[in-house]
């Protein structure tokens, strides 16, 4: 319930905030703008899915971690996130080229940079979330919202970079966010990388991230659509509406999956009570 608490102070707060900047850079950034980037969101929320090979849900998700589960998990994480940047930078031409939209290939190759960021924040993330300790999260995800897509994003739109106001306060946002993560909870520089402890990892790993994909694949075909067939454009307005009408629902999901994954994941070796609490959070959700 604590929990529960603080995640939906983050919601509300970090809610308006979104909608404040949406805003306000819908008068400072063109309709264009937001396709472009738009488009370039459409491969770089895909690789989310794919860029960390699903190691921080696995790590939570381990009953017990040591310090070469950390390290492994940490040199992981790196090395995913930079394998995920290459591998968009070399498919941004052919993006390009799919959307005819040449000005995608360096906003995509920009962007490709937060998956590195990303994999330097991914074990102390999930280190806070195996001790649920939410308010240091709520509090990390707060302050790097209002300093990286507030205060940079406004602040470029402002000084008219247009869609490289939209880059850049995306890359603030990570930025801040693996900074801030890593203070809050450091990595220990004790243990190894553990070949064992990669297998099991990887493994266990594989099987989010294959549910992320399916997910992913069933949100976005519209995108895929309306932006090859009408253009950047129409995307950007397409995309700001749908954002603004699924931020309810989104957010009451991530509270419930960012609480309750790693709460149930305590019990796993409960079965009958982590039955019990699988059910009771079913009906709840269904009743809301």
């Amino acid at each position: 319930m604590r929990g529960f608490t603080w995640v939906g102070l983050g919601i509300v707060s970090q809610g308006l905030i979104r909608v404040g900047v949406l805003a306000v850079m819908a008068r400072l950034v063109s309709p264009r703008d937001f396709g472009l980037i738009g488009i370039a969101f459409i491969f770089t929320n895909f690789a989310e899915r794919v860029g960390q090979i699903g190691v921080g849900a696995a790590f939570v998700q381990r009953a017990e971690v040591d310090d070469n589960d950390r390290k492994t998990a940490f040199i992981l994480s790196v090395l995913s996130g930079v394998v995920i940047a290459l591998v968009i930078c070399g498919l941004a031409p052919y993006v390009a080229t799919f959307f005819n939209e040449p000005e995608v290939v360096p906003i995509l190759s920009a962007l490709g940079i937060g998956f590195i960021i990303d994999g330097v924040g991914v074990v102390s993330d999930s280190l806070l979330q195996r001790d649920l300790k939410f308010r240091e999260i709520v509090r990390v995800e707060t302050v790097s919202l209002v300093v990286g897509i507030a205060g940079v994003g406004i602040s470029l739109g402002l000084l008219g970079w247009g869609v490289w106001a939209l880059v850049f306060s995306n890359l603030a946002f990570r930025c801040m966010r693996a900074v801030m993560v890593v203070i809050a909870c450091p990595i220990s520089r004790r243990g190894t990388l553990s070949v064992a402890s990669a297998r099991r990892l990887l493994a266990t790993g594989f099987g989010f991230s294959l549910g992320k994909i399916l997910n992913f694949l069933s949100l976005q075909g519209d995108n895929f659509v309306v932006g090859r067939v009408l253009g950047a454009e129409v995307l950007g307005m397409y995309s700001r509406a749908y954002q603004a009408m699924t931020l309810p629902a989104m957010y009451v999901g991530q509270a419930f999956d960012r609480v309750l994954f790693p709460a149930l994941a305590q019990k796993q070796e409960n079965l009958g009570a982590l039955k019990r609490g699988l059910l009771g959070i079913i009906e709840v959700a269904t009743l809301v």
